[in-house]
This record gives structure tokens, C-alpha cells and sequence, in this order.
């Protein structure tokens, strides 16, 4: 693949550096790109290409003085592209720290990532000219670069004729001073003038100690890699030991990216290490086995709120059904307590199932993820138990039937008590007076699995019919064990009336 510096459609065309790099011999390629990039004599020709009409900005300040032009280091380019480059290098990691030697299809999917991290996290500046940001990018504009001349095709409009192109070429030294930095920015925000040429001259600079910048990882919070061809062959477990290390990252999208089985494998590391509440893996080519590995995940995480899965057509009603047993499990009531309480947005493309129709799917999930919601007014888990055992016109006590007789005490208590000692509603039981109420525990009690409630065996009493039970089981062994005895005794018999006839027969003969 050419690298971006071949490329004619890229921020940088044209690089010619001192005297001493056109006359020097250079061991090899690389030896003279590096003395290119270094050298403080080096002259620039960086091409913009055409800016948007939503009028972009250049991002870059312009300082002047009597007999020049120059890039100022306030121009805010250069630091939003300081802070991309840091972020795209911990997440990707780049085949080389010099930007301008990767392949173009690299090189543009890191620029399309920058635009998206610009959107996201500095929504209010802004957004910067695509020429602008490459050659930031690339750094082949850097700040104090004098700027000689500037060159551009400006388009003239004719009557009754398609547009025509001129090129034009202004010396800023031939500019009145005072206006040469507004004539640069008037050129470069044009959108009658491109593409944009500027002829950039870098001046010696002495060293100085940078100043220590903050981590970025420290700082973000949301990442944006939806549909980032940089993600399409990577390698999953590292790729997500490069997202642990963003420790306060809460909302990732990770829409189009076709992630598949080890994907998910891996993301299962972040689910229940990391601090993330947002999760979008739509167009990922999931399937049930992928919706298996991040239930399995999400069984005891407390931080995720929003999870979504549309568009993944190898979700079938396997993996549905895994879905619903995540925040309603329906096995016991114990499973159901012990739900996920914590996602309150889960969407995926529902389907016909064993159990659900895809209408009523829907409708009980929006049910679920209703008492979700509302976790900081009452128990959810409780709630949950409630409405799916005990709301019926006819109480179901069926899952209530092989516990102990002792536990209904509680279970009255669990019903009949609205309010926790914190004073903080239990759950939100729907009755429709306080009659209905009693009515609902009276229910309880009389539909019980025994005749009466206090005529229920005692614990000694269960213990000696049990022991009684083991008593039998041992006698009927016994009795097996004797008529197996008997049997063996018969034929021991025979086998020594066979042995004494055998016997006979010999000293007869």
C-alpha cells in the first residue's frame, strides 16, 4: 500500500528540506525520512481540500509581525489533535508513531475516528476542516511555521454557463500588514476557493521541556467506534485490555463492527470488570451463543443500565428466552429475585419463541424493565415476585409447595409489609383497597399445601417418619440379600453332587 505521504488526495504534498538534505548520501529510505521530519529548515506544502458547507473552522491562529506570518501555538488544532492521537494510539496502536507512514486506509480510519471523538466529547467547538486536521494529524504543520504564500483554485461563477476554475497564488509578503492573517482565514473558510495549498517554511526552534499533559484515558468517559474498519481484524483480548485501561469509560458504541463469537468472548472481561452503564453492539453478527456469554456476565453486574442488540439476525428464540431469564428468571422464585435489577433499557429484535410470541415478548419486557426504572421507589426484585406469582385473580402457590411449613411466617411478613425499616417502599402491590389485601393473605393461607396450618408434622416427628423410611429400605435389602444367599447355597449344592458322581464313575472304571 502507498503511504499517506505518496498520496496526492492526502494533508501533505510536497516535502523540500535544506541544501544539506538535497546534496547529502542516505544509507537507505528511512535514514533520509527522518532527517526529513526532523529538519528545522524544511519547507511545507500542505493541501486543504474543500472545506464543508456547514463552514468548518481551520482551527488554526494566525501571529504576525511587519515582514511575516506565522501558525500560532494557540491554535486550537493542534491541541485537539495532541489529544486524538494519544486516545487513537492507546485504543489501535498504530503500525508506526509517525502517522504520515501509514497506509491511507489506516491513516483515514484514524481521521474518521477523530472526527467522531471530536463530536463526542467537544460537541460545542467547532468541527475542524478535513485538511486542517490531517496535516495536525500528520504533523507537517506544526505551530511558529511561517507561512510564505498560499495557493487556490477559486471557482467563477459565468451566466449561462457552468462554473470555471482559476488558480491564483498570493505572496503574504505582498499583502498589506495588518491583513494577512484575515486574508488567510477568509481564504481558507472560503468555500468558493479550493482545494487550499499553503507553502509553509519551519524555522529553527530550541528545545524545550514539554509540559506534562494529562492522561486522556483519566478523562473519557464516552467512545464512539461504530462502524471503524481499524476494529474488523483486531484481536479482541487485547483490544479490550486497551478499554480497561480507560478506568472511567460508562458509554461505548460498538455498532456495525461485526464483533461475532470472540468478540463477545472478550467483552465478557469488561462486562464484569469495568465501571460501563451504556453498551450498543448492534449489526454484530451475535447469535445465541454470543447473547449466552454476556447473560452469563450481567448475572451479577450492578453498573450496566443500557444494553443494545438490534440487528443481530442470529438471535433466535434461544437466545431470547437467555434474555429474559437475565432480568426475570422464572425457574423459582428465589431465581426471580435474584434477577438483574440494574438494565433498565434492553433492546433486541424480538422473535417467536417456546415461550413468547413476538407480541408478547414485547409486551413483557417492557413490564420488566418497567420495575426497573423504578428501582429507587421500590424493591424490583420483590415487585417482580409479586406481579408474576401473587397478582393473579386466583393465587399461584404452586412454587411455594415444597418449601417448610416454618416459612410462612415470613412469606406473610414478605406481603403484608410494604414499607422496609429504612422506610423505603418494598414493592408496589396492586390492590385496589385494603380489603383486597387481606383478602389476598387470606388466600394464602387457606390454599396452603396442608389441611389445616397448625396440624402440619412436627420437625420430630418428620424426623422419625423419615428414619422409619430408612428402617423399611434396610429391611428389604436385608431379605434380598438373604434370597440371593439361599440361591447361592442350591447351587453350591449341585456343583458338589455334580463332583461326587464324576467321582464314582473314575474308580469304577
Amino acid at each position: 500500500m502507498n503511504s499517506v505521504a505518496d498520496e496526492p488526495r492526502g494533508a501533505i504534498e510536497q516535502l523540500l528540506c535544506c541544501e544539506f538534505c538535497q546534496e547529502a548520501e542516505f544509507e537507505d529510505h528511512e535514514e533520509k525520512a527522518e532527517h526529513e521530519r526532523n529538519c528545522e529548515a524544511a519547507c511545507v506544502t500542505v493541501r486543504l481540500p474543500k472545506v464543508c458547507t456547514c463552514k468548518h473552522t481551520t482551527g488554526l491562529y494566525f501571529s504576525e509581525n511587519e515582514s511575516s506570518v506565522w501558525i500560532s501555538k494557540r491554535s486550537e488544532m493542534f491541541r485537539y489533535a495532541e489529544e486524538i492521537r494519544a486516545v487513537a494510539t492507546d485504543l489501535f496502536s498504530p503500525a508506526s508513531e509517525h502517522w504520515v507512514e501509514l497506509d491511507e486506509d489506516t491513516f483515514n480510519a484514524l481521521v474518521d475516528f477523530g472526527k467522531k471523538y471530536m463530536r463526542q466529547h467537544h460537541g460545542s467547538v467547532k468541527q475542524f476542516n478535513d485538511g486542517s486536521m490531517r496535516a495536525a494529524l500528520l504533523q507537517t504543520i506544526k505551530p511558529r511555521d511561517i507561512i510564505e504564500s498560499i495557493k487556490y483554485t477559486r471557482r467563477i461563477r459565468g451566466e449561462g454557463s457552468r462554473p470555471k476554475s482559476k488558480k491564483e497564488t498570493i505572496c503574504l509578503s505582498d499583502v498589506y500588514e495588518g491583513d494577512r492573517g484575515r486574508k488567510l482565514d477568509s481564504i481558507l473558510t472560503d468555500e468558493e476557493r479550493f482545494p487550499v495549498e499553503l507553502s509553509v517554511k519551519r524555522v529553527p526552534r530550541t528545545q524545550k521541556k514539554e509540559k506534562q499533559s494529562s492522561d486522556p484515558r483519566e478523562e473519557i468517559d464516552q467512545l464512539s467506534l461504530q462502524g471503524n474498519s481499524l476494529l474488523w481484524e483486531v484481536d479482541w483480548n487485547i483490544f479490550v485490555g486497551r478499554l480497561l485501561q480507560f478506568t472511567f469509560l460508562k458509554e461505548l458504541n460498538l455498532d456495525r463492527n461485526w464483533i461475532g463469537r470472540d468478540g463477545c468472548r472478550a467483552l465478557t472481561t469488561l462486562l464484569r470488570a469495568g465501571p460501563l452503564e451504556w453498551l450498543s453492539l448492534k449489526q454484530n453478527r451475535l447469535d445465541d451463543e454470543c447473547i449466552t456469554m454476556i447473560v452469563e456476565a450481567l448475572k451479577h453486574n450492578t453498573t450496566l443500565t443500557n444494553l443494545y442488540l438490534n440487528s443481530n439476525d442470529g438471535i433466535t428464540g434461544r437466545g431470547q428466552d437467555d434474555l429474559f431469564d437475565l432480568i426475570g428468571n422464572t425457574t423459582s422464585i428465589n431465581d426471580m429475585y435474584l434477577s438483574n435489577h440494574t438494565i433498565r433499557c434492553l433492546n433486541w429484535d424480538c422473535v417467536d419463541s417456546a415461550y413468547y410470541t413476538a407480541d408478547d415478548a414485547s409486551s413483557e419486557l417492557r413490564v420488566l424493565l418497567g420495575f426497573n426504572r423504578y428501582r429507587n421507589d421500590f424493591d424490583p426484585g420483590r415487585q417482580k415476585v409479586w406481579c408474576r406469582y401473587f397478582c393473579n385473580k386466583r393465587l399461584d402457590l404452586t412454587p411455594l409447595l415444597e418449601m417448610d411449613i416454618a416459612i410462612i411466617p415470613h412469606l406473610l411478613a414478605w406481603i403484608t409489609m410494604l414499607h422496609g425499616s429504612e422506610g423505603k417502599r418494598r414493592f408496589r402491590p396492586q390492590f385496589s383497597g385494603e380489603g383486597e389485601h387481606i383478602r389476598h393473605v387470606q388466600h394464602i393461607v387457606r390454599d396452603w399445601n396442608v389441611p389445616a396450618l397448625f396440624g402440619f408434622l412436627s420437625a420430630d416427628r418428620s424426623r422419625i417418619i423419615e428414619l422409619e423410611e430408612i428402617v423399611r429400605s434396610l429391611k428389604a435389602e436385608v431379605g434380598k440379600l438373604k434370597k440371593q444367599n439361599n440361591e447361592l447355597r442350591e447351587e453350591n449344592c449341585a456343583l458338589k453332587g455334580e463332583g461326587t458322581d464324576s467321582l464314582k464313575r473314575k474308580r469304577g472304571n
